[in-house]
């Protein structure tokens, strides 16, 4: 179906590019903002396997043994871009939980921690070059 329905093709490479972008570790982290342990480490094991059966899909489909290993610029340019995003994702996750702090003891949450959360979502999809 790749090889012959240039609709299907274009679908799977976007699917490609979303599968190897998004970085497990990090996922990981955001999850651990969830007060529920036992529903975070459900979520987070479901988001891993199926993160994992669709890379595997994905690679059967392209018949290699990498997802990107027919788009070597592209897996380049994350590997490349990965030090500069990640600690945005890192200092967001810490920015999220400040932020949920301030909510839960009902506080309003400061002008500056706003401020600074929407400059990691920005400086995120910048890095990742998607819309946030």
């Amino acid at each position: 179906m790749r090889a012959r329905w240039p609709f299907f093709s274009t679908t799977v490479d976007a699917i490609a590019v979303a599968v190897a972008t998004a970085d497990m570790a990090i996922a990981q982290e955001y999850v651990g903002l969830v007060e529920d342990k036992a529903a975070a480490r459900t979520l987070f094991r479901r988001i891993a396997l199926d993160h994992g059966r669709a890379e595997r899909a994905l690679c059967r489909i392209y018949g290699q043994p990498s997802l990107l290993a027919h788009q070597p610029t592209l897996a380049r340019s994350i590997e490349l871009r990965n030090p500069y995003v990640d600690p945005l994702s890192f200092i967001q996750v810490e920015l999220l939980r400040r932020k949920r702090a301030f909510e839960k003891e009902g506080r309003p949450v400061p002008d500056d921690l706003r401020g600074a959360l929407l400059l990691t979502i920005n400086g995120v999809a910048a890095g990742l070059r998607t819309t946030g």
